[in-house]
């Protein structure tokens, strides 16, 4: 599928993370009529995948395109017990690294927005801020 996505388009990762269950990583692109394409999915168990194995996975699945935007479940902020790090920081770390390396196109990994935030028209719902941010 990565071959017939136009380089062109506006392309995307979102990343639902959770500790202890499967993790679904989305690849989606828009075209220029604002048409969503979900274009690949993949399932990482954290419990049998480190985050540098799940690092990897994601850049391999997304070639050599390059991501507007990646976003990941908040919940992903949190500290880990194990490294004092959280899952975000080690993403972003490693995504830094394998582009110096040549592997990947790199890309900056940032939570989901899901609180409510104040606008000149009123409040916007976190998702909805996500939906704009997207087109």
């Amino acid at each position: 599928m990565l071959e017939i996505i136009p380089e062109r388009w506006a392309h995307f990762r979102s990343y639902d993370f959770h500790p202890s269950n499967q993790n679904p990583i989305i690849f989606l692109s828009l075209s220029p009529q604002n048409e969503c394409f979900i274009w690949h999915e993949i399932n990482v168990d954290p419990k049998k995948n480190t985050t540098e194995m799940i690092a990897e996975k994601i850049i391999e699945a997304s070639g050599e395109l390059r991501f507007k935007l990646n976003r990941i479940d908040p919940i992903a902020g949190v500290n880990q017990p194990n490294t004092s790090t959280t899952v975000i920081q080690d993403l972003n770390k490693l995504f830094k690294m394998y582009r110096r390396q040549g592997f990947g196109t790199g890309g900056l990994w940032l939570p989901y927005d899901t609180k409510y935030h104040a606008t000149r028209r009123g409040f916007i719902a976190g998702r909805d801020n996500i939906k704009k941010r997207l087109i």
